[in-house]
Order: structure tokens, then sequence, then C-alpha cells
């Protein structure tokens, strides 16, 4: 087993984070807690479920991709106002709501916010993202959706939700068309989406789309209680 350190969390979090990717490896403990005494958190990723209370906060990173589609792009999709950061990142917390960030209780010190909080903002200042688009409701985001680079032939959904005030007015469906169109005029080959396993929600939405599951990682949260700063 061989431990990565992950700079940009360590330095997002002010601890030390690494990731351990094990493949087809069941875990071995004793060298788990050996390779992890550096870092007070470890991202642990498997390709099938790993079994040992060393390990919390179980979850599956499921991969679901499509052949892009031309929809046409309906008029009230915009691009997000870059005066609206706020409410972008409220919408980027309830796309996170099942993230391992959120349902961990050892996160004690607002990561989840503040990870989602950088995304937001590194996707309207389309640093990770070309488009950042939504359906604006007297004024308001009604719903977001980001679209990144993942290859110069494929893009990649990033964050997408339907604000639970508006939910149930075809905004989810119109931004996931207008993402789905602008990556075909783009001349993608591939539109990809990557979520929680257990947000079964948006699992069902993007297959009802006519996403299909190509890949599933388990991922794991270790955290080193013998760390020390």
């Amino acid at each position: 087993m061989k431990m990565i350190s992950l700079e940009w969390d360590s330095n997002l979090f002010g601890y030390p984070v690494g990731l351990l990717a094990l493949g087809i490896e069941s875990i071995d403990e004793r060298m788990l807690q050996i390779e992890a005494q550096p870092y007070k958190l470890v991202y642990v990723t498997s390709n099938s479920p790993q079994n040992t209370s060393l390990l919390s906060c179980g979850d599956s990173k499921k991969i679901f991709a499509k052949r892009p589609m031309n929809h046409g792009i309906d008029s009230e999709v915009v691009e997000i106002p870059s005066d609206k950061m706020d409410q972008a990142t409220k919408l980027g917390f309830q796309s996170g709501l099942w993230s391992r960030f959120t349902l961990d209780k050892k996160f004690e010190n607002q990561e989840f916010e503040e990870l989602y909080t950088k995304w937001v903002e590194r996707s309207i200042r389309k640093e990770i993202a070309y488009k950042t688009l939504t359906v604006l409701k007297e004024g308001q985001l009604g719903g977001i959706i980001t679209l990144g680079q993942a290859t110069e032939s494929e893009s990649s959904i990033g964050l997408f939700a339907v604000d639970s005030e508006y939910r149930g007015q075809g905004i989810g469906t119109k931004l996931l068309k207008a993402a789905d169109t602008m990556s075909f005029n783009r001349g993608d080959t591939q539109l990809s989406v990557a979520t929680q396993g257990k947000n079964e929600g948006a699992c069902a939405i993007y297959q009802k789309f006519g996403f299909k599951l190509i890949s599933e990682t388990y991922i794991y949260n270790f955290w080193n209680e013998a760390f020390t700063v």
C-alpha cells in the first residue's frame, strides 16, 4: 500500500490529508495505521466494499455517462450572475447533502462548507468549469448545474441541484437538457457525472435522463486518532 499526500485538501482543511487507493486489494489494518501516521485523515478507495471498523462513513462514488444529445436550450437557462455567489453557494451546499463530508460527524471544522464554497467559487470563476447555469425565479437562483472539461472529447457535470423551494417545476430537466446540448455542441463523445451511491434520488434522475452507470468506487474515511500536530 502506498499513501499519497493530498496537498489541496490539506491546505483547505488545515491538517494533513492522504489518499490510499486499494484497487482490488483488501485493507491491511496494520499497514494502514503505519502508513497513515503523518496524516490526520486518509481517504481510502477500493473497487469493492471493505469490512473493518477502522474505516468510517463508507459510501460509493458512482460515475454515469451518456452520449450527448441536442435538446435545444430553454430561454430561461442563463449563466449564473457573478453577484449571485452567495445564492450559488447555498445551492452548492444542497448538492452535497449526501456527501461523506456532511455525514461524517468527525468533520468538526466546517470542512464541508469550506470544500463546497471553494467548489462553487472556482466554478463560477471558470477555473474548473466552462459553464455555470441556472434558471432565475423572481431574481433568485432556482437551481445550479456546472460543466467542466474532463478531456478533449468529454464534459462532466460537477454541481447539480434544484433549490428546495422550486422543486417540481421542471428546473432540473431544463438544466440537464442545457448541459447535454452544450456538451453536444462542443463536439463531445461523452457527458459524465459522478454522485454518491447513497444519493438514490440523484442516481434515479440521471438514469431517467439516459445516463448509464459505468463505474463504482467505494470510498471511506480513516481518522488517525494518534495524530498530533
